[in-house]
């Protein structure tokens, strides 16, 4: 008699809930939802557009609301055209019988938990009212409900897992509770017209992928707990306008939107959009931290004021960036600071380097073929010749190549090739270093885009690593010295990670140290088990190639064979070019 009473009330209220476009559904069993669906009008599973469910909900009960959301299993589409769930009076409940299997992985319901997957792939839902008492929102529980516009996150919640919202298209703006204390890898990426996240007080660290490719992201909020962060996270982000932080944030201020340490001496964040084409660095400022400029694509011009260190990358890919003023105060410019990827075209074509700079690291304006840097004549560190290349205020070391160089001849007190010095040039087709090179570091030639040819001198005892790398025009490779010793070569000194070397690239050493290349470290990767050029041949007539190479007394250019046979005229092949001026180069016709 209960039973029948009880079927009774569901069914009076079902019809009223039906009248009024929605079916109201009170249950007292977990996974009878499918039963009192059916209780109501047979076709209902399909014909729902707008449900409310009170009572508890487990796993087998959301994979049947999948079901009249249009989804079954994954991917797999069904007649459902349900896009209104109301869940607000719902409880999930546990269930030991999975609801759903991906790639061999099956899940079961949990106390309070919206399951991985729960609701995936439901892009029929445009309206959705969650739990109150849910603690955890799980692994990619709403990815792909494109067409959900707004969605309020319950104060019970703590966590919310991988990808929970991936390309939940609509949502304009969400706010994430003071209670959760954990986001998983990319839990709101890919939302197309996502504005504005907060996220709240018990957020003490965010990971670099969270919001990737969110590109309508203006506006982060952050809480009084927040303290940890990937530079990633915001570079990733070319459309974030401001950066707020809680004014109880021990750790970090916001200034009009822009993110600097509590006490001011240090710039961390300025939004890759903010909405300024010149930006005056505040005079208290003294360190740009790492990235904190990078990909600020509406930035003009920039006056350093008092800042002291501008940290690695901090200006990388500001590709409107064309003048930098100030900086009179200036002591280190790291790696990349300056730089651009590449392939990208930099505006910033002049850059004045202070009298106060003393560390200047290899590659700080890596792939920047426009700069020129000016150095200030009571440097003591640095100095540029008259060619505009960067070398130590001793001449011992070329610290940077202009990548508009098209030809120059080193001082004979140069011994070593800086980090990453010939980064970026474009319009040198042929790199000679003579003799009394002796060291070449890391990077020193990579991505030097417009290189055929590189002759590596007699001398040449010490090589870092990855020296060739991304130099994708490299035909030829002379290595003049007997032996580099192991000890003073990289593992990886020769590998170029773009496989062009490999493909292409002959390396040419002197007779009868081929077998010796063939398994050399730096040559050959054991581990691996690959060779990297594409062949190995014998130079031949390395004597007469010597003798060539140091002529200085001819007044007219001169050619020869790489075998040291003089020409009348340039042959096809390579040639070697003994100008007027004593300097030699190689030729490729």
């Amino acid at each position: 008699m209960k039973r029948l009473l009880f079927t009774m009330i569901v069914l009076m209220v079902c019809v009223l809930g039906k009248a009024q476009d929605t079916i109201i559904v009170s249950l007292d069993l977990p996974g009878s939802l499918e039963t009192t669906i059916a209780q109501i009008d047979e076709n209902a599973k399909y014909n729902t557009a707008s449900l409310k469910v009170q009572g508890p909900l487990n796993g087998q009960d959301m994979m049947f609301i999948r079901e009249m959301c249009g989804v079954l299993g994954l991917n797999t589409k069904t007649q459902g055209v349900l896009s209104v769930l109301d869940l607000a009076d719902a409880e999930i409940m546990p269930s030991d019988e999975p609801y759903m299997s991906v790639y061999g992985i099956d899940y079961t319901s949990h106390v309070n938990e919206f399951g991985p997957f729960f609701l995936y792939n439901c892009d029929n839902l445009t309206e959705l009212t969650l739990p109150q008492g849910i603690s955890v929102i799980d692994t990619m529980a709403f990815a792909g409900c494109s067409n959900l516009k707004e969605l309020e996150l319950p104060g019970t919640l703590h966590e919310i897992g991988m990808g929970a919202f991936i390309n939940c298209n609509k949502i304009q703006r969400l706010i994430v509770p003071d209670g959760v204390t954990e986001l998983g890898i990319g839990a709101f990426q890919r939302m197309e017209a996502l504005e504005e996240l907060t996220l709240g007080n018990g957020i003490s660290e965010i990971e670099n992928s969270i919001v990737v490719m969110d590109n309508s992201l203006r506006i982060i909020n952050l809480g009084f707990r927040f303290l940890t962060f990937n530079p990633v996270v915001f570079y990733n982000t070319p459309t974030l306008e401001q950066l707020n932080v809680d004014e109880n944030n021990p750790y970090y201020v916001s200034v009009d939107g822009v993110l600097f340490s509590s006490s001011l001496d240090t710039l961390v964040t300025y939004p890759p959009a903010y909405p300024a084409e010149h930006y005056v660095i505040p005079e208290d400022v003294h360190t740009l931290a790492p990235y904190s400029f990078y990909n600020a694509s509406l930035l003009q011009s920039v006056d350093l004021a008092a800042v002291n260190v501008v940290d690695t990358m901090a200006f990388f890919q500001c590709t409107a960036l064309e003048n930098v003023t100030g900086g009179e105060a200036l002591t280190t410019i790291r790696f990349g600071a300056f730089g651009v990827i590449m392939g990208e075209e930099p505006a910033l074509a002049a850059f004045h380097l202070p009298a106060s700079l003393s560390n200047l690291d290899g590659g700080a304006f890596y792939g920047n073929y426009m700069i020129s840097p000016d150095i200030d004549s009571d440097n003591p560190y640095y100095t540029t010749d008259e060619n505009g290349l960067l070398y130590t205020k001793d001449f011992t070391k070329l610290c940077f190549v202009p990548g508009l160089t098209e030809s120059f001849s080193l001082p004979e007190t140069v011994t070593t090739i800086g980090e990453y010095a010939f980064t970026g040039t474009l319009a040198l087709p042929e790199i000679y270093l003579p003799d009394h090179v002796t060291t070449i570091c890391d990077g020193a030639f990579a991505f030097a885009l417009g290189t055929e040819v590189i002759v590596l001198g007699n001398n040449i005892n010490k090589v870092g690593t990855q020296v060739i790398d991304y130099c994708v025009s490299l035909k030829d490779l002379y290595l003049f010295t007997q032996d580099i010793p192991d000890d003073n070569l990289a593992e990886y000194s020769f590998l170029d990670e773009s496989g062009t070397t490999m493909e292409q690239c002959v390396l040419h050493v002197m007779p009868g140290r081929t077998e010796t290349y063939l398994m050399k470290k730096g040559f050959y990767s054991e581990g691996y088990e690959m060779f990297f050029f594409a062949d190995i041949a014998e130079i031949d007539s390395p004597d007469k190639i010597r003798q060539v190479v140091t002529q200085q007394q001819m007044k007219i250019p001169a050619y020869y064979g790489i075998d040291g046979t003089r020409r009348q005229k340039l042959q096809k092949g390579l040639n070697i070019i003994s100008l007027p001026e004593g300097n030699i180069k190689l030729g490729v016709r």
